[in-house]
């Protein structure tokens, strides 16, 4: 025969009830409430329309000196100067948009070197190295033209 059982019963059992329930369960004769700690609202607020998290809404939470907490928005950052040969990232120039780079003073543009803001230093070298083996090259035929007269 199949019995009927209760709630109580349930708890005294060997086996799990069958539903889902919050109170913690206990094998003593008194069971504890559970206890829920609350931390502070950290939720913040899009202040503009644009209310999905995409690549152009990235937004900071900033803590106010009055206690609240606020997003600022955030730009954009650019990939910066590449290399035209390798597709390097340029170092020593800064990483800006295209239209900020008239507010910035020459020595943050460029680097003092040959092709200095346009190609890294390693395509530098290959060419400079490039070009003098050529020159050798053109020697030794010229050389080896007048021996053949």
């Amino acid at each position: 025969m199949h019995t009927m059982h209760t709630m109580h019963d349930a708890h005294t059992m060997d086996h799990a009830p069958r539903h889902n329930h919050t109170v913690p369960h206990c094998h003593r004769d008194s069971c504890h409430a559970a206890v829920f700690i609350m931390g502070k609202d950290l939720r913040a607020i899009f202040s503009r329309r644009h209310s999905y998290a995409t690549k152009s809404n990235k937004t900071l939470k900033v803590k106010t000196p009055g206690g609240s907490l606020v997003l600022h928005q955030l730009k954009k950052l650019s990939k910066g100067p590449r290399c035209g040969e390798t597709g390097v990232t340029l170092h020593g120039i800064k990483k800006l948009k295209m239209k900020a780079y008239k507010n910035v003073h020459k020595r943050e543009k460029t680097v003092k070197r040959a092709y200095g803001g346009s190609l890294c230093g390693k395509a530098v070298r290959d060419r400079i190295l490039r070009a003098f083996l050529i020159e050798e090259q053109k020697i030794v035929k010229k050389i080896e033209s007048e021996k053949k007269k």
